[in-house]
């Protein structure tokens, strides 16, 4: 992170505050990347305003025209675009997003990506870029988290109707019981009839859990608001069962090991507390014997050289039995 921010005080036109939008929007790139699969650079003004500074993405010396034409349509407008270029390995798709301090642009994203799906499905997660890194700044670093091979995705318009959801998220919903997600509302009751159990986190609340059955699955859902109007819903699903499972094994494991520690300390407790008895018997028997002492005498005896000299009862017995000797 502190690499870009040392260019762009550099090298860039950026202000502090401006600086501070981008800081903030750039914690959402590592999952944007992940969301669509495709590589991402960012663009700033240049200081000497002759052109345009790469801060972020795999060096990018020598710009195509196509995704040249992009980052400057996207400076000059504050508007996205999409572009299709062929190369000799095959085609792929350029996205340009702009990054906004008010009314100015002050940097362009890109994306580059190559179709693992449909293009009418791929639109969707494009949108849902778009959304993450125009509102994406006002949400909780949290939120970002990464995403793993367990995370499945579901989009829904501002309305809340499903508009994509991958495999595992139909998976996860065909356990529920629920066939086709695809036009469906995400507040319909019919989604969550199968869910026995919710838990809100109250740290996060734009996280939940939720039991089905054996089954137990994550949560995170990502309102997108302006001037409070929502834009659209992101929403990430995990099946946690196993990780849940796992975490219970654990804990499970651990008060075992207390439990079985405090019996250990209690045990050798029983066992000193004996021996100490034993010592401190010896040690009375001694004095009895030797100064003709009752066995009450003894013991005041012994409790008098532990006060004043600030040592245990045991200590004293040893050190009476030592003298002995």
């Amino acid at each position: 992170m502190s690499n870009w921010i040392e260019l762009c005080r550099a090298k860039s036109s950026l202000s502090s505050v401006q600086m501070d939008i981008l800081k903030a929007v750039m914690l959402c790139l590592p999952f944007v990347k992940e969301l669509t699969k495709g590589e991402i650079s960012v663009y700033v003004p240049k200081k000497d305003k002759s052109g345009y500074l790469q801060v972020l993405g795999a060096n990018d010396n020598d710009l195509s025209p196509v995704k040249s034409a992009l980052i400057a349509d996207s400076f000059r407008t504050g508007k996205a675009f999409n572009q299709w270029e062929e190369s000799d390995i095959g085609g792929r798709g350029l996205r340009s997003f702009s990054v906004k301090n008010g009314k100015e642009t002050i940097a362009v994203i890109t994306l580059s990506y190559r179709l693992t799906l449909p293009m009418a499905e791929f639109t969707h997660l494009l949108h849902a870029v778009e959304f993450c890194i125009s509102y994406g700044r006002k949400f909780d670093p949290a939120v970002w988290r990464k995403l793993t091979d367990e995370d499945g995705v579901m989009i829904a318009d501002r309305f809340g109707r499903v508009v994509f959801a991958d495999d595992i998220i139909r998976h996860i919903y065909r356990y529920f019981g629920v066939g086709s997600l695809l036009g469906r509302n995400i507040f319909d009751e019919d989604l969550k009839e199968a869910v026995t159990k919710e838990t809100f986190n109250k740290k996060s609340p734009w996280e939940r859990e939720m039991t089905a059955g054996d089954k137990i699955v994550r949560e995170r859902r990502l309102n997108f608001l302006e001037g409070g109007e929502n834009k659209g819903y992101l929403i990430i699903l995990a099946d946690i069962t196993s990780e849940k499972k796992r975490e219970q094994d654990e804990k499970i494991q651990a008060a075992l090991k207390e439990r079985i520690a405090e019996l250990e300390e209690e045990l050798a407790d029983i066992k000193n507390s004996l021996a100490a008895r034993k010592l401190v018997d010896r040690a009375k028997g001694y004095l009895m014997d030797k100064e003709g002492l009752t066995e009450e005498e003894s013991y005041r005896r012994i409790q008098r050289l532990a006060m004043m000299n600030r040592m245990t009862i045991k200590e004293v017995a040893e050190g009476i039995l030592r003298g002995k000797k």
